[in-house]
């Protein structure tokens, strides 16, 4: 879910007391980059932080389902699925990186295939 679709200020904390324990939740918040968490009776657990891959805003259609679609992509690439040890985060990044794609185009054209993610990420790893 994207920090956009919680109230203003609403913390991981709160957000981890509505939740199921064991549920896993990527919380996006676009330039900010996001963060992995798994929602516990004690509090957030497991916490995976990650940064924004910089990119050019034209057109936020997208991004969340793109992000969503690339993190599982990576995640079953390198794990063949195991469920139980959940995305790292390479995999946050890589989706990141997809997600940054996707919005600096209009439409279907605009998602991009793992070469660009790829290539993406090369150039943002560059510049760090």
């Amino acid at each position: 879910m994207s920090q956009a679709d919680l109230d203003p200020g609403t913390t991981v904390a709160e957000l981890n007391a509505v939740l199921r324990t064991g549920t896993r939740v990527v919380l996006t918040d676009g330039p900010a980059g996001g963060v992995l968490f798994e929602a516990t009776a004690g509090g957030p657990a497991n916490e995976v932080f990650y940064d924004a891959v910089p990119s050019t805003h034209v057109d936020p259609t997208g991004a969340g389902d793109v992000f969503l679609a690339a993190l599982f992509a990576s995640w079953f690439r390198h794990d063949q699925g195991a469920a139980e040890s959940g995305p790292t985060r390479d995999d946050l990044r890589f989706a990141a990186a997809a997600g940054g794609l996707v919005v600096e185009g209009i439409g279907l054209p605009a998602v991009p295939d793992r070469a660009a993610v790829l290539a993406r990420l090369a150039r943002s790893s560059e510049k760090e």
